[in-house]
C-alpha cells in the first residue's frame, strides 16, 4: 500500500494530539493511598489488579510516531525501504534499498540478492500455509510478486558475478528451481491448470496407470515449457560445479551437489514425460520425440548422480541397521524410494 494511505484514523485520538486530558490519554485518578492505579509501589488489594506489563497508551503513541516517520521519509514511488533496529538500541534506521542498489558495491548487491530471495521464499510459505485456495486473486498477485523477486535475485547474482564476486551456482540453481515450481503448482491461481473439458483425452477411455502416477497432470503446456526452461538453466549452472568437485575429489561437495542436481533432474523428467503425453495426444511427432529423448537423457544423468551416493548398493534382504552402519546415505528407507521412482519413470518412458 502507499504510505499516504496508512490508516492513521485507526490510531487512538490521544496519540494524534486530539485529546489533552492527561499524559498518554489516561485519566489522572488516584486511589486511597494517593498513588495512581498502576503505580508499582501501590499495594495490591482484592479490588485492584496487578500492574500491567506494558502501557497500551505508550505503545499506541510509539506506533503513531513511527507511522509519521515513515510517511515523512518513504516518499519515492516504486521504491523499497528497510526499517532496521539493532537489539537493545532505541534508535531505528530506514534504508532506501533502491538507492543502495545504485552504489554498485558487491556487498550491497549480495545483500539485496539474498533479501529478494528470502522475501520470495516467504511469499511461497504464505501461499502454502496462510492463504485460502479459494482466494485466487490474492494468490495470483503473490505469485507474480514471487516471480518478480526471483528474477531480480538472478539478475543481481549475474551483476555480482560480472563484478568478480563469484557465481554462487548453488543459490542461482535453487532460485531457478523455485521459479520452475511457481509454474508447476496446480491450484489454478493464474491459469496454470487445464480447464475441465479442454484436454483431448477421451473420457470414456481409462487413464493408463503409468501416466496417472506422474505429477503435473493438470498443469498447462505453456507452464510446463516455462518450468522446463528454468530447470534447464538450473542444471547448466550446477553441472560445472559438480565437475570441479570431482576433479578436487571432495566427497562432501560431490554428495551435496549431486543431491541438489538430482532434485532438479527429477522434476525435469516429470515435466518432459508430461509434455510427451500431451504431444502424443495431439499427434505432434517431432515434439514427442524431442521430449522423450530429453526425458531419457535426463533419466540417465539422474541415475549417474545416485551412484556416488551408493543408492543402488543395497539388497532387499539387507536390514536397516546393517545399511545404516555402512553408510548414512545407503539406508533403504531413503534410497529405495529413489530407485523405485527411477524404475517407474523408466517403465513409463
Amino acid at each position: 500500500m502507499r504510505t499516504e494511505d496508512i490508516p492513521s484514523l485507526m490510531m487512538h485520538p490521544s496519540t494524534l494530539g486530539g485529546d489533552e486530558r492527561s499524559d498518554f490519554g489516561a485519566t489522572s485518578s488516584t486511589g486511597p493511598t494517593g498513588l495512581p492505579p498502576h503505580h508499582p509501589n501501590r499495594p495490591h488489594t482484592s479490588a485492584t489488579a496487578p500492574a500491567p506489563i506494558f502501557s497500551p497508551e505508550i505503545v499506541e503513541m510509539n506506533a503513531a510516531m513511527l507511522l509519521r516517520f515513515l510517511k515523512t521519509n518513504c516518499t519515492r514511488e516504486n521504491s523499497t525501504y528497510l526499517l532496521h533496529r539493532r537489539a537493545g538500541d532505541a534508535n531505528i534506521q530506514l534504508f532506501d534499498i533502491s538507492s543502495i542498489s545504485q552504489l554498485r558495491q558487491r556487498k550491497w548487491i549480495w545483500w539485496l540478492a539474498l533479501c529478494s530471495y528470502r522475501f520470495a521464499c516467504r511469499l511461497e510459505q504464505i501461499q502454502a500455509n496462510v492463504l485460502s485456495p479459494r482466494d485466487k486473486a490474492t494468490r495470483r498477485e503473490y505469485r507474480k510478486r514471487q516471480r518478480s523477486l526471483l528474477h531480480n535475485t538472478l539478475n543481481l547474482l549475474e551483476d555480482l558475478a560480472d563484478m568478480g564476486g563469484g557465481k554462487h551456482e548453488t543459490i542461482a540453481a535453487a532460485v531457478s528451481e523455485h521459479l520452475a515450481d511457481t509454474y508447476l503448482w496446480s491450484d489454478g491461481a493464474d491459469g496454470d491448470v487445464i480447464v475441465s473439458g479442454s484436454t483431448t483425452r477421451d473420457a470414456s477411455k481409462p487413464t493408463p496407470w503409468a501416466a496417472s502416477s506422474q505429477p503435473y497432470q493438470n498443469v498447462t503446456v505453456d507452464c510446463l515449457n516455462k518450468a522446463h526452461d528454468h530447470l534447464t538453466n538450473g542444471i547448466k549452472k550446477m553441472t560445472p560445479l559438480l565437475a570441479k568437485a570431482k576433479r578436487d575429489e571432495s566427497s562432501m561437495e560431490i554428495e551435496a551437489v549431486s543431491m541438489q542436481l538430482y532434485g532438479i533432474h527429477h522434476k525435469m523428467i516429470n515435466v518432459c514425460l508430461r509434455l510427451a503425453e500431451h504431444h502424443l495426444q495431439n499427434y505432434f511427432s517431432s515434439n514427442l520425440i524431442h521430449s522423450l529423448r530429453t526425458a531419457a537423457r535426463t533419466l540417465s544423468d539422474a541415475a549417474s548422480l545416485l551412484r556416488p551416493l551408493r543408492a543402488f548398493d543395497f539388497h532387499p534382504s539387507q536390514t536397516e541397521a546393517e545399511s545404516s552402519s555402512s553408510s548414512p546415505t545407503n539406508n533403504p528407507s531413503t534410497t529405495e524410494p529413489r530407485v523405485k521412482s527411477m524404475y517407474a519413470k523408466s517403465i513409463f518412458l
